[in-house]
């Protein structure tokens, strides 16, 4: 959801992933394809991530290096509440717009009488 609120900048869908992907470990290619980040522009945001020390590494699986989120982080901590504070305020324009958008179908509803053929 921070793509929501900071736009869809290659580091903000990557933060995005991370947070989104909480208990899981994933290699970089994982993270380029859920992301859409191409690996020439993940490649060299990389070093930025680690050093910010959001993820850490967890294991190898044959050639590919797996991290996971820093859950010591406390930039981490605070980036996770901004993210679940922004769905709850996006989820209740949602919900507020819909029901908005269900009255003015229902006003349509009983305006137009419905033995007319319209």
């Amino acid at each position: 959801m921070l793509t929501d609120l900071f736009g869809e900048s290659a580091f903000v869908k990557v933060l995005d992933f991370l947070l989104e992907e909480w208990d899981l470990d994933f290699s970089k290619a994982d993270v380029s394809r859920e992301t859409g980040v191409s690996w020439k522009t993940l490649h060299e945001l990389w070093p930025r991530i680690l050093e910010m020390q959001l993820i850490v590494p967890s294991r190898t699986i044959n050639r590919a290096n797996l991290y996971k989120i820093n859950g010591n982080s406390a930039l981490i901590k605070a980036l996770r509440t901004v993210d679940l504070e922004v769905s709850t305020v996006v989820n209740s324009e949602l919900a507020t717009q819909e029901g908005k958008m269900k009255l003015q179908l229902q006003r349509k509803a009983v305006a137009r009488p419905s033995g007319l053929g319209f």
